[in-house]
């Protein structure tokens, strides 16, 4: 039923907020990134101005949940799959409702929308099944309810209806059905369109078990029906199909297959075409889990997004003569896809158009095809070969990752670019021949390719050089890739530079040498090189890029020579087995998770020179026990030392005037801490869950009106 926006709070009753370490916060305290608690009712607390995507994702047990006024945003799947949340009353402030944000809420059966609503996402209350009251004022400016549907204030567009069920009248003048508006209605059975009708969205009635029957004036004037199959009124494009399966064929005349019309029909395993047919929209036959043949009219241009994806049953497809563009996702996910005929005709493969196709083995594009689009084959883990034309300008990002099959693949003369991480995890490509045509290839293409050996590069080459396993600017300056390295490697003389993901995923490496000639270390150069056990960084080096040797599972010693400034964010994040580490008296800053994740890092000394410690710098240390901080540091960032629970006791030096948010939190064995009388604030969390800990610091400082609120031992010095 409908009815007038009213308080639900009364004056007075405010309850009370649910404690904050309930949630997981942003660095600010204002956006709500996870609730991690075990409340089933949850009052979020008054200030917060963002519920992050996912937030509540699968909060089975949820039953309520007030949102302060202060909440101006709602992210996708914010709500989605709490399965047991009965009504939610989003405030006013909040313009938008993401796309699922309170999907598969199946329980909740009472929604308050404010007047500041604007837009409602695809599928933002799909499979809410028991929604069947919409409360908000009569005056809203966007938005009316008839009772369990959601229309917009003309009521020209219904918006939604989850709680749709059995027999279901569409109202008169509505014109168009929004996408996703009846999804996952699983005991709508039969629907009546109105006169008024023109448009049906995508995936309108998706996931419609039991929906069965379409109801239509034979005088509609846009649309008509054949049995179970909805039509545009001139028969030329079907737009719905209900329960197809076994063998169908498309109806004569039909010239467009709509979007989503034969979508999760799971019994459909046959398609015939009737000539005629110019295109296949988006998701048309996405998800029928059974179809394995499918005959193509001749008369066909186009293949819309998503349009076969999900069809894990079929096993090969020959595109006509005549098709021009594979839209994004086209045939993504259909595991069985065994062979696909590409005809010359076509111009564009979207992005992702073949993505996880598991059984492809092999694939030629034909000269003619400009463009392949951002991820176009990834995942396809038995794809063993592949042919590149020169009319395709640049390979995008992506196209091969993770082909871990691939061992050929031939790029043709006029390929001019290649994307970030094209063949990245491509761990069987033995060799690639380089033509002279290509004038960029971009960071990581390569990482991650074990088996790759040897690079064809012409002496004439006005870009590139090999010396046999690396590949280099032609000045030899910069080495750009060496996937294929191993054992002891030694960076050959003049190179400045280790590029990008140059040895990224060098299972084998155990050990390397630079040159004097090198100044730069880019991020990720090293990355998850898991045997790599020593490093010496040298003198030369002025800056360590981020991620540059994160993840090097093996390392155990890191020697940072004097001339190294600064430690960029997440250098060595995740090296469990770094032991030790000396930092030069050159150091200026180690930057954020410098050293994140060194669980067996037992001490550290940090240099006068040192001026800046990042945000997380240290947190998880578990083994860190002797922590030197000297006094030129100027600022310790939130949560540097966090999880450090080996450490006993800290000094901080003089000249800090803030400690900030978690800089100390799950400290778990910390019982000293010595605080300077420059340190003017210590924020609320600082030293979170330090149980045994004593406050050293100057009386009447800071520090000791922090000690008596959080109720920690101080003793004045």
């Amino acid at each position: 039923m409908f009815r007038f926006l009213i308080p639900l709070i009364a004056s007075g009753s405010t309850p009370q907020p649910t404690s904050w370490d309930s949630f997981e916060w942003d660095e600010d305290g204002v956006k709500l990134v996870k609730f991690i608690g075990y409340e089933t009712e949850v009052v979020i607390p008054y200030g917060v101005t963002t519920i992050e995507d996912g937030a509540f994702e699968d909060c089975s047990s949820l039953t309520s949940v007030v949102i302060p006024e202060t909440v101006t945003e709602i992210g996708w799947n914010a709500f989605s799959g709490c399965s047991s949340l009965t009504s939610i009353a989003i405030p006013e402030g909040v313009t938008d409702i993401e796309n699922e944000t309170f999907k598969d809420c199946s329980s909740l059966t009472s929604v308050v929308l404010p007047e500041s609503l604007e837009d409602v996402g695809e599928k933002a209350f799909a499979g809410c099944q028991a929604l069947k009251e919409w409360i908000l004022s009569p005056d809203h400016p966007e938005f009316k309810s008839d009772g369990i549907a959601l229309l917009s204030k003309d009521g020209k567009t219904l918006a939604v209806c989850p709680g749709a069920e059995g027999k279901y009248v569409i109202p008169d003048g509505v014109k168009e059905i929004g996408p996703s508006a009846f999804a996952g209605c699983d005991s709508l059975t039969s629907v009546v369109f109105p006169d008024s009708l023109e448009k049906i969205g995508k995936g309108a009635f998706a996931d419609c078990p039991e929906l069965n029957e379409w109801l239509i004036s034979s005088a509609h004037p846009f649309l008509k029906c054949e049995g179970n199959v909805l039509l545009s009124k001139d028969g030329k494009t079907l737009i719905l199909c209900l329960g197809a399966a076994g063998e169908y064929q498309i109806p004569d005349g039909v010239t467009k297959i709509g979007a989503g019309a034969f979508s999760g029909c799971e019994s459909l395993m046959y398609v015939i075409f009737p000539e005629g047919v110019t295109e296949i929209e988006e998701n048309a036959f996405s998800v029928c889990g059974s179809l394995t043949f499918i005959v193509f009219p001749d008369s066909l241009t186009k293949i819309g997004d998503w349009a076969f994806s999900g069809c894990q049953a079929l096993t090969s497809v020959e595109l006509p003569e005549g098709v021009t563009e594979i839209g994004e996702w086209a045939f993504a996910y259909c595991a069985s896809l065994a062979s696909i005929v590409i005809p010359d005709s076509v111009k564009v493969i979207g992005a992702w158009a073949f993505s996880d196709c598991e059984s492809l083995t092999s694939v030629t594009i034909p000269d003619g095809v400009t463009e392949i689009g951002y991820g176009a084959f990834k995942y396809c883990g038995s794809l063993s070969w592949a042919v590149l034309p020169g009319s395709l300008a640049q390979i995008e990002n992506c196209v091969f990752q993770g082909c871990n099959s691939l061992t050929s693949v031939v790029i043709s003369e006029g390929v001019t670019k290649i994307g970030s991480q094209a063949f990245s995890g491509c761990t069987s490509l033995m060799s690639v021949e380089i033509p002279e045509s290509v004038k960029k290839i971009y960071d990581e293409a390569f990482a991650g390719c074990l088996a790759l050996k040897e690079w064809s590069v012409s002496p004439t080459h006005p870009h590139f050089m090999s010396d046999g396993c690396a590949l280099l600017t032609k000045d030899g300056k910069k080495l750009l890739f060496c996937p294929g390295a191993e054992g002891e490697y030694r960076i050959p003389d003049g190179v400045t530079v280790i590029g990008m993901g140059a040895f990224s995923g060098c299972d084998f490496l155990t050990s390397v040498i630079f040159p004097e000639s090198v100044k730069e270390i880019e991020s990720s150069a090293f990355r998850k090189c898991n045997s790599l056990t020593s490093v010496v960084i040298p003198e030369e080096v002025v800056e360590i890029d981020p991620w540059a040797f994160s993840q090097c599972e093996a390392l155990t010693s890191v020697v940072i020579s004097y001339g190294v400034m600064k430690i960029g964010e997440y250098t060595f994040e995740g090296c469990a087995s770094l032991e030790s580490v000396v930092i030069p008296e050159s150091m200026v800053e180690i930057g954020k998770e410098a050293f994140q994740g060194c669980s067996s890092l037992a001490s550290v000394e940090i240099p006068e020179s040192v001026e800046k410690i990042g945000e997380s710098a240290f947190s998880g240390c578990s083994d860190l026990r002797s922590v030197i901080i000297s006094k030129g540091v100027k600022e310790i960032g939130s949560g540097a030392f966090e999880g450090c629970s080996s450490l006993t006791s800290i000094v901080i030096p003089e000249g800090i005037t803030e400690i900030k948010e978690e800089t100390f939190k799950d400290c778990s064995s910390l019982t000293s801490v010595k605080i300077p009388g420059s340190v003017k604030e210590i924020k609320m969390w600082a030293f979170k869950d330090c149980p045994d800990l004593t406050i050293h610091a100057p009386a009447e400082s800071a520090a000791e009106k922090y000690a008596k609120e959080k109720e920690i031992p101080f003793k004045a010095k």
